[in-house]
């Protein structure tokens, strides 16, 4: 058994995905991968590469990995590296070799720490998902694995070190709970706010302004790698605005015309995007609200997924958060029969939104390993 390596900046090894479609072959839930993406994403086109560096792994026909490393990747005062792209057909041997190779480069390249799965940057995919209500469709950038992989991991001496939750629940149940959001809505138009439909024209015109929002709002959440503004541009820009429900996706414009917040939903295009599609699947790449929203109208139930919500500061702790979502749901009646809160880490005081009223959980763990 060996151990296929290659510079990240140069691609992957040969049989890098084909590895992953041999894994989930007969997973109608699977979202395929995009192997021009991954092409990119290892290339020298990539900005990641001006400061870091990474390293792609291959046991053929057995387990894959590629690991990260950069300056800015200090967690906690220690150096850390990320693994991610991990894929396997848990092969106890082909495992261990695996992530032996993984944990010798990054402790050869000054990490003291591994964390994963991360791919790149936690502005990518990451986490695993270890818990699912019966019946699960997987959405839209949502982390998605075989039972079994947190089982590896832990094998390999790994241990949780964040919990991520999605919370579900009916319309009726949000709508609720949203509905006495209605005066503190009103009160911030009375304060000369502005709520309007976050359309792909606002967004891209204001790209420079929620580069900086995005940045200062997240800079303190774990694992946190800022992005230039061309990596923002690239990997937040069109395609990704272009997926976004515009009827229920919120700005928040303070009364200087500056962006105090947003809320970005997005349907859930489960459906049209796994390998159930068939010979119809749409690539992720390719989604457009505009000209795919509609095939899902016969999906039920009719989801929506509350993604990112974020407050810039300044405007914090004033309710605004909690305003924008409540917006996005008491103005789309009739347009979703359920929703999900996406990807809220277990300690995120947000997740008290629906405690009370969500009817099923997804969860997901993030890992560690000293090295």
């Amino acid at each position: 058994m060996r151990v296929e390596r290659r510079d990240g900046r140069t691609g992957v090894p040969v049989g890098f995905c084909e590895l992953a479609a041999q894994v989930y072959a007969d997973d109608g839930q699977w979202i395929p991968e995009d192997p021009a993406a991954i092409a990119t994403a290892f290339s020298e086109g990539n900005s990641w590469f001006q400061s870091g560096e990474a390293q792609a792994f291959l046991i053929p026909g057995k387990a894959r990995a590629a690991a990260f490393i950069s300056p800015e990747m200090v967690i906690d005062g220690v150096q850390a590296a990320f693994f991610g792209y991990w894929e396997t057909t848990q092969d106890p041997e082909a495992d261990a070799l695996l992530m032996a190779e993984v944990e010798a480069w990054a402790k050869d390249q000054g990490a003291k720490v591994l964390y994963g799965p991360i791919n790149f940057t936690t502005y990518g995919t990451y986490r695993l998902r270890v818990s699912a209500e019966p019946g699960a469709r997987t959405f839209q950038a949502e982390s998605y694995n075989p039972e079994g992989y947190s089982a590896v991991l832990e094998g390999l001496h790994f241990k949780t070190c964040q919990r991520y939750l999605v919370q579900i629940s009916s319309h009726e149940s949000v709508a609720a709970m949203a509905a006495p959001f209605r005066a503190v809505i009103d009160g911030f138009v009375a304060a000369g706010y502005r709520f309007e439909p976050l359309t792909p024209e606002l967004w891209l015109g204001r790209m420079p302004e929620l580069h900086g929002l995005v940045d200062r709002t997240f800079r303190h959440n774990f694992a946190y790698t800022p992005l230039p503004y061309a990596a923002f541009e690239k990997a937040c820009g069109e395609a990704f605005v272009n997926k976004a429900c515009p009827h229920s996706s919120v700005v928040a414009l303070a009364p200087d015309d500056t962006i105090a917040g947003f809320s970005l939903i997005y349907p859930h295009y489960g459906p049209i995007i796994t390998q159930s599609a068939g010979s119809a699947r749409v690539r992720v790449g390719d989604l457009q609200f505009a000209e795919h929203a509609p095939r899902l109208k016969d999906a039920t139930p009719r989801v929506g997924v509350a993604k990112t919500l974020a407050t810039a500061p300044g405007h914090q702790a004033k309710g605004l958060m909690s305003a924008m979502g409540s917006l996005g749901v008491l103005e789309n009646t009739g347009r979703y029969d359920a929703w999900f809160a996406a990807m809220i880490r277990s300690d995120n005081p947000s997740r008290r939104y629906t405690k009370e009223r969500h009817s099923a959980e997804r969860w997901y763990a993030l890992y560690d390993k000293a090295l």
